[in-house]
């Protein structure tokens, strides 16, 4: 018996990030699920790309506290925080950000699909 593949939802991920390692690992980690990612390096670079449109949700580096710009760049996108700097969870919580830490790395937790905050 052949497994029916499900569609994937049509998803469009803005990764914000400094570290070059991750900006190649993460894009190919999203596109191994078949979810198309853009990866910039920088707050400028995250606010032009907004601007443009078309992305379903963010995911950012703490970028030496720029995270905060993006998370008000996104316009109401989910947005989650992914940083190796675990004293930033709670303020991250605070603004209603899921936190991933990058010391521990869960791929899943990075690829699922975001659920939006409750206000």
């Amino acid at each position: 018996m052949s497994e029916v593949l499900k569609p994937k939802p049509n998803r469009r991920v803005l990764i914000v990030e400094d570290s070059s390692s991750w900006l190649s690992l993460l894009p190919e980690l999203y596109d191994n699920e078949g979810i198309q990612a853009v990866a910039v390096r920088s707050l400028e670079e995250a606010k032009k790309a907004l601007e443009a449109g078309g992305f379903t949700e963010v995911l950012t580096d703490s970028l030496e506290g720029d995270w905060i710009g993006v998370v008000e760049s996104a316009n109401g996108l989910p947005v989650r925080l992914l940083s190796g700097i675990a004293s930033l969870k709670r303020e991250a919580e605070q603004r209603s950000v899921p936190f991933l830490d990058k010391g521990d790395f869960n791929i899943g937790d990075i690829i699922k699909e975001p659920v939006l905050p409750k206000k």
